[in-house]
């Protein structure tokens, strides 16, 4: 029994270490510009992994910046957000996604609750500031937004 116990944690440690290499591995690939790679190891990780909470992240910034495809960033971050309620940057990738398919109510309420969770989150400011500036005209509060994440 103390053979099948050892057995099992060593191959469940391997396991972690082969998810926490793939997203490594994913990251510089994006960082190098090879974005279709970096997809490619995206979806493997989510595949092989049960709670890939930081693969659909990633995925859903790779799907919004460098391919456009915004509703499966959506669907990607809503299931990041169901594994984890406390993840700033899913919602502002969701946010951001909403943002661009022109969708203002759910952007505003989602980068809201990124900055909520995570005051120092940069991106959830400028995407906020960008929302307020272009669909709200609400100049005010735009440069409001911009004095918080400059702080």
């Amino acid at each position: 029994m103390d053979k099948l116990i050892i057995i099992v944690s060593v191959m469940s440690i391997a396991y972690f270490l082969i998810y926490r290499l793939l997203l490594r591995i994913m990251w510089k690939e994006h960082l190098a510009g090879q974005h279709n790679y970096a997809l490619w190891l995206a979806n493997l990780t989510i595949r092989l992994y049960p709670r890939p909470m930081q693969a659909l992240v990633t995925r859903s910034a790779l799907n919004t910046n460098y391919f456009r495809n915004y509703e499966s960033a959506i669907v990607d971050c809503t299931r990041a957000i169901q594994l984890n309620k406390n993840n700033a940057h899913a919602y502002n990738n969701r946010g951001y996604a909403y943002y661009r398919l022109g969708l203002a109510e759910e952007s505003i309420n989602d980068l809201d609750k990124a900055v909520a969770l995570k005051p120092d989150l940069f991106y959830a400011h400028v995407n906020r500031a960008n929302l307020l500036y272009y669909f709200m005209q609400d100049y005010e509060a735009t440069q409001a937004v911009c004095g918080m994440a400059l702080r």
